[in-house]
């Protein structure tokens, strides 16, 4: 029967997994063990309460010996839902979630006064499979009008990251380490960051722990007015934190997304001494897997007064004396962030 809507390729894919997994004598738990997922999120997916992701597809085609079937289903549905105006994902790089954990995330976001955002992002892995992990993904992704893919889509055509200007920087436990590019598309680009300080490689063996950290900057003018963590690996600890001067007024607001339903996060306000950034934190022992953790925010420029602060009537844009929508013109990336 040929598949003509979004539905109707997931509902192909929900039973072609399950089929499968029964083909091949493999319980929900044992599936979800072997592609490094939670075992509940299985069972969301062959339920319907859950839509599978890119990765999971690949990952389920993979263990199950699916010969591609369950990764073409998911390639047709994206294309119904979604056609030419959003590309693909492709699937995670990097070692399967089988063989990591990441014991502990922490992520920051900080506009600094030339109208940067400057991100930096550091995880715990734990090696939990029977084979050295040498390498670990990166992704840069910005989105000037995440409501509108079209628009946004355009407007990157015109404007794209050059990743050249993001001052990308990657550390293995602490050290410089090597990373390349792998795919680079105007609004993302993948990196693969190595594990080789110093060009040598320090494989993690089955057991060991490490530290990976890497950072990057963009304009605001190409970034957009939010902040997002998407849980892809097995994760027992989650933060962000968002720092902004204390001359601008910050309406923030946060929130958790998964396939099951979204709900409004709650965060901390830490005010930094006088002429610090302000901080504004959030964090979760028991992040959700596939889920998505996202803060956005409006910014005024504010002055102040007897020590007060009072809003000013003009925007963050209006206040930046940098050329608007012309990456070319920004200021060279002398200096960015340093590791959390």
């Amino acid at each position: 029967m040929e598949v003509t809507t979004a539905e109707e390729a997931i509902t192909h894919f929900i039973r072609s997994l399950s089929a499968l997994r029964t083909d091949r004598r493999m319980t929900k738990k044992a599936l979800a063990t072997r592609m490094g997922v939670d075992p509940s999120y299985v069972s969301h997916v062959e339920s319907g309460r859950y839509k599978p992701t890119a990765t999971f597809a690949w990952r389920a085609d993979d263990v199950l010996d699916g010969r591609g079937r369950l990764t073409g289903l998911f390639e047709r549905y994206w294309q119904l839902r979604y056609g030419d105006v959003r590309p693909l994902p492709a699937p995670e790089l990097g070692p399967p979630a089988t063989e990591l954990i990441v014991e502990r995330e922490e992520s920051e976001i900080a506009f600094d006064d030339q109208g940067f955002y400057q991100v930096a992002v550091s995880r715990a892995v734990a090696n939990v499979g029977n084979r050295p992990l040498t390498r670990f993904p990166a992704r840069i992704e910005a989105d000037v009008y995440p409501g509108d893919p079209g628009r946004s889509a355009s407007f990157y055509e015109h404007n794209p990251l050059v990743m050249d200007r993001t001052g990308f920087w990657a550390t293995f436990n602490g050290e410089p380490t090597d990373w390349t590019t792998v795919r680079a598309r105007p609004a993302a680009k993948e990196i693969d960051i190595r594990f080789a300080p110093g060009a040598a490689p320090q494989p993690v063996y089955p057991g060991e722990l490490a530290t990976v950290a890497y950072g990057y900057r963009v304009h605001w003018t190409q970034w957009g007015d939010w902040f997002a963590r998407d849980v892809r690996w097995p994760t027992r600890s989650l933060a962000l934190t968002l720092l902004f001067s204390p001359c601008l007024a910050v309406e923030l607001a946060g929130y958790e997304i998964t396939f099951a339903a979204s709900r409004a996060l709650t965060h901390t306000t830490t005010p930094g001494p006088r002429g610090h950034p302000t901080r504004y934190s959030w964090s979760t022992p028991t992040p959700a897997l596939g889920g998505l953790y996202l803060f956005e925010w409006k910014l005024r420029l504010v002055s102040m007064i007897g020590g007060a602060a009072r809003p000013e009537a003009g925007s963050i844009p209006a206040m930046m004396n940098l050329p608007l929508r012309d990456p070319a013109a920004l200021p060279p990336t002398a200096t960015v962030g340093v590791p959390l």
